[in-house]
């Protein structure tokens, strides 16, 4: 019993200093974190250990990455010296600074919003592996027309850190197990399935050309050849009785021209 009151007397203290220390107290949700059972040791160590980044600078340009809050999904990384990328050009800025993840993580180098939208800077190759220790350098694309500078110590990118199985094995099979979508590949999704066809209609404001696996251009060029020249109709008529459809034949191409809305002359 006394070691039991003396184990109580502990937890109050440990609470009431952590009160004091941290500005925070006890909800309902606390006590009920008290009552349930605690995880196995094995994982325990694990659940409750804070993820250490560990962060050296390799030259005293470096400047450690930051939050912009609390909880905020990745550390900003700055740019150790400036540069310059050119429009719809790259250019790999370096931080200066290696690091060493928590087991089980590779950071991720995703863009940041502001530069993404007023600047239209994006960030490409952004996977740090576990077990990298070099220089982190950014690859940064300018889609504009403008030139980007980059300032030093400017924000860049963010490093987010993301777990990973890194254990697992690859076993060669002879089959897979089957699923519902299959092999449907790019563009299978969403889509509603259309009929093969050999012709491929070409439609424009006036005209509607039908050809066999001819393009706009092919098509443009053999109406000039055949004189056809497109002339805007001149009034309009309520009825649908008095337009005029005309077609154009030629068959040494074997190219069918249909006036919908104008007249073609020859």
């Amino acid at each position: 019993m006394a070691d039991d009151s003396n184990n109580n007397n502990n937890n109050n203290t440990n609470d009431s200093s952590m009160e004091r220390r941290k500005g925070w107290k006890r909800s309902a949700a606390d006590a009920e974190l008290d009552t349930m059972e605690a995880p196995p040791a094995k994982y325990s160590k694990v659940a409750y250990q804070t993820p250490v980044l560990r962060v050296k600078k390799l030259s005293e340009d470096a400047k450690i990455p930051t939050k912009g809050s609390e909880y905020s999904a990745g550390y900003d990384l700055y740019a150790a010296h400036e540069g310059e990328i050119e429009p719809y050009g790259k250019a790999l800025i370096k931080t200066d600074l290696s690091i060493s993840m928590p087991l089980g993580c590779y950071g991720r180098i995703a863009p940041r919003s502001g530069l993404s939208w007023k600047h239209h800077i994006d960030i490409g190759a952004g996977v740090i592996d576990y077990d990298y220790r070099g220089n982190i350098g950014v690859v940064m694309f300018n889609h504009s027309n403008k030139l980007f500078k980059v300032d030093k110590h400017m924000r860049v990118a963010q490093l987010i850190l993301e777990r990973y199985e890194y254990d697992s094995v690859i076993v060669e099979v002879d089959q897979l197990d089957e699923s519902v979508r299959g092999e449907k590949g790019f563009g299978s999704t969403g889509l509603v399935d259309k009929k093969d066809s050999t012709d491929k209609t070409i439609t424009t404001s006036s005209v509607t050309t039908s050809t066999k696996d001819t393009d706009m251009e092919s098509v443009t060029s053999l109406m000039k050849e055949s004189g056809v020249k497109m002339a805007s109709k001149v009034g309009n008529s309520n009825d649908e009785n008095e337009k005029k459809d005309m077609e154009v034949e030629n068959t040494g191409d074997a190219t069918n021209v249909k006036n919908v809305e104008s007249v073609a002359t020859v």
